[in-house]
């Protein structure tokens, strides 16, 4: 290997994957790390490698192994994502950005990072996909519209998601389809935006702004070296392969926490930067089975009443993230003396930092009968 006299070796991880290192496929790392003189951490299959590399043997067990590693964090003064974040910024005068807005923490943030670098020319709209939180629309509206100054546009296209998804219910097909749909209609608004703005010497719209993060990037495709497709986000593996708009996503390599910590710096309010995280796609995949508006309004009025219950035992921030899931199977219930046999709602409630692991929220069942007349 050539020495880098720009880098500074620190240490390697080799990280973990879906292979074994009896696969006949599996990645090898090159021998000559070995030999940089620096420490060496192997996590799941990176210690496999480390093992068979030093003539070591790898053993099967009967059962698969997951769960949390514990990490000692050593925090510095200065914050690595901040430092430097506007050093040697360019923005030209008359470009401009559609962004893509949810009303979440990540898209959040990338749009006011949009909104401080090139102002009125950027351009946020929220699509109504019919499967949107309780008076979601609403509340985005005044958030970022009327509270941080977001040049904001609603666009309710509800009918044509409800007509592309009739009869779909595998869970990665609604991604796609609900993916593809909303890529469409940013396109079809970054038109109309250049027909307004046609005098005012902007230049057409050929940019879309997402507020992807890192662990949209790993679940969804293989990114750097071998690894399984968990999901396919929307703005991720759901994008069409012909789009017309260029991607900007600036917290493409961050995680939670870190967008958490920048949407700080951009002062933003605790009730945006601790907001739960909602899917992209909404309900839609929080129904197991085809949907519907019907549907989507059981789930929907559920999922309303599960977090405003959790808000009032003073739960939410505790929790990283609650959900109620509607399932296609019918139960048998009493409700005011009466029989009643309607669909089951699944709750969910974990603990994360990094969105990318999780685990159950331990101390959920002892407000359980908080929940009780969900």
């Amino acid at each position: 290997m050539e020495e880098n006299t720009n880098t500074i070796n620190v240490g390697v991880i080799l990280s973990g994957g879906p292979y074994s290192v009896y696969d006949h496929d599996a990645p090898r790392v090159d021998k000559e790390v070995f030999n940089l003189g620096v420490p060496i951490l192997g996590i799941c299959y990176g210690l496999q490698e480390i093992a068979w590399n030093f003539g070591g043997s790898v053993t099967a067990c009967d059962r698969r192994e997951f769960g949390h590693a514990l990490l000692s964090i050593v925090k510095h003064q200065s914050h690595p994502l901040i430092d430097g974040l506007f050093d040697g910024l360019e923005v030209g005068p008359n470009g401009q950005v559609v962004g893509a807005v949810s009303g979440g923490v990540d898209s959040t943030v990338a749009a006011k990072l949009m909104k401080e670098a090139i102002g009125e020319r950027f351009h946020a709209v929220l699509v109504d996909n019919g499967m949107m939180r309780l008076n979601e629309c609403q509340t985005v509206k005044k958030q970022l519209g009327d509270r941080l100054g977001v040049n904001l546009k609603v666009v309710d296209a509800s009918d044509k998601f409800f007509d592309r998804l009739k009869g779909v219910t595998d869970p990665e097909k609604k991604r796609k389809i609900i993916g593809n749909l909303f890529i469409e209609v940013f396109e079809s608004e970054a038109a109309l935006i250049d027909i307004e703005t046609k005098e005012s010497g902007h230049c057409s719209i050929e940019y879309l702004l997402q507020g992807t993060l890192y662990p949209d990037v790993i679940e969804s495709i293989s990114i750097k070296g071998p690894s399984a497709t968990i999901k396919s986000h929307h703005n991720v593996g759901g994008l069409l392969k012909d789009m017309k708009l260029k991607l900007i996503e600036p917290l493409r390599e961050l995680f939670k926490d870190e967008v958490r910590e920048l949407g700080k710096v951009l002062g933003l309010y605790d009730e945006l930067i601790w907001r739960h995280p909602f899917p992209g796609p909404g309900i839609a995949i929080r129904i197991l089975g085809e949907v519907t508006p019907s549907q989507v309004a059981i789930a929907r009025l559920a999922d309303h009443i599960y977090i405003e219950e959790i808000k009032k035992a003073g739960l939410y921030q505790k929790i990283s993230q609650a959900y109620a899931a509607l399932l296609p199977v019918k139960a048998v219930g009493v409700m005011g003396d009466k029989r009643t046999y309607e669909q089951v709602i699944a709750l969910r409630a974990v603990e994360t930092t990094d969105f990318m692991t999780a685990d159950w929220y331990k101390n959920f069942h002892r407000y359980y009968s908080n929940f009780r007349h969900i």
